[in-house]
Formats: C-alpha cells, structure tokens, sequence
C-alpha cells in the first residue's frame, strides 16, 4: 500500500532511521514506480547521509515524473545552488519562492540567485524577510552578511549580522571558518575607513 509506506518511511525519516525508511521507500517504488513523492524521498535521505551525487539522481528522476511538485523543485534547485549552478538553478528557485516563500532553505536559495543576478537590495529584502520570521536560523544570518560584506560593502550592518551569528554559536565547522573571515574583512574594512 503505497500510503502506508510512504507514511512508515517518513516517520522512519523524522527518526532518523534512514535505513528503515529507505526500505519503505523503495518497496513502495516496487509497485509505483511513477510517484515522484517517493524518489524525492529517498533524494532527502541521501541528502541526510551526505550523498549528493545520488541524491541530484533521485531528485532529477522525481522531476522528469513531475515537475511542478515543489518539493521537488526546491529540492533540486537546492542542490543546483549548493554545486553552483544557477543556471539550472534559477528556474526552480524563483518558482519554489513563489509558491514556498516563507521556507528558510528556499528563501536562502532565492536570495542566492538574486545575488548572482547582481539584485542585491532585491536579495537583501528576502534575506531581512526570513529573518522576521525566524532571526536565530545561522544559514540565513551567514548568507546575508556574505552579501553584506563581499557584495554591498556594508560593513557596520555586516558587523551586527556576524556578532549576531556568534553569540548564535554556531558548531558547524565551514559556518565557524566563515565567520572568521567575514570578521577579518569587516575589520580591515573599517581599519581603513578610520584611517582616511
């Protein structure tokens, strides 16, 4: 039973029993090989272990099944971001935005695309929007003082936005590394202002 499956594996996912919840997943595609729902699954669960190449896979099959499903547009546009690609990115972004605004990864994304268009305030107002929503999210706090900083060179707002990420405290390694740099630059930045 496709439903029953389905809803085991995502109880099994939300567990953190990937294992378990792949196996629904998988015997639920057995029989129903045309359901998107399913191979976005297991493209999350990928995500989850680390394993991007396969997940871009399994998102892209979900896709050519159906796609105008959002998850799956945000999902793969996400990995078209994550590797860079904003060309294959842009249009998954901008129509997952419209329809899924209010989701943090989404509105990062977004705003990334945005950045890359050169439409800085356009990406600066999405960013300020999901952090209405939620002002602790360290993804968002740290995209938005890359923009800050290495784009709109506004260094006593990226000042705040970076202090703010490390009272956050952030555990990730790659967040932490940045941070320090983004530090570095706004340091330097004002060093040389004071000294005009």
């Amino acid at each position: 039973d496709l439903r029953a499956l389905s809803i085991l594996g995502i109880y099994n996912m939300d567990q953190g029993q990937f294992g378990a919840a792949r196996i629904m997943f998988e015997k639920a595609l057995e029989k129903h090989k045309g359901e998107a729902g399913l191979y976005n699954n297991i493209g999350v669960i990928l995500l989850r272990e680390g394993n991007l190449e396969s997940a871009l896979l399994s998102f892209k099959e979900a896709y050519q099944i159906n796609s105008g499903n959002k998850a799956v547009q945000a999902n793969l546009g996400s990995i078209y971001v994550k590797y860079m690609d904003y060309v294959e990115a842009e249009p998954l972004v901008e129509d997952s935005y419209s329809r899924m605004g209010d989701n943090d990864i989404v509105a990062n994304n977004y705003a990334i695309i945005l950045r890359t268009q050169g439409q800085y305030e356009e990406a600066k107002k999405v960013y300020e929007k999901a952090l209405a929503r939620d002002s602790r999210n360290i993804s968002t706090n740290l995209n938005y003082a890359i923009l800050l900083v290495e784009y709109m060179k506004n260094y006593e707002k990226a000042r705040q936005i970076v202090n703010k990420i490390e009272f956050l405290n952030p555990t990730d390694r790659y967040v932490v590394n940045k941070v320090r740099e983004l530090q570095r630059k706004v340091a330097a930045a004002r060093w040389c202002i004071i000294r005009r």
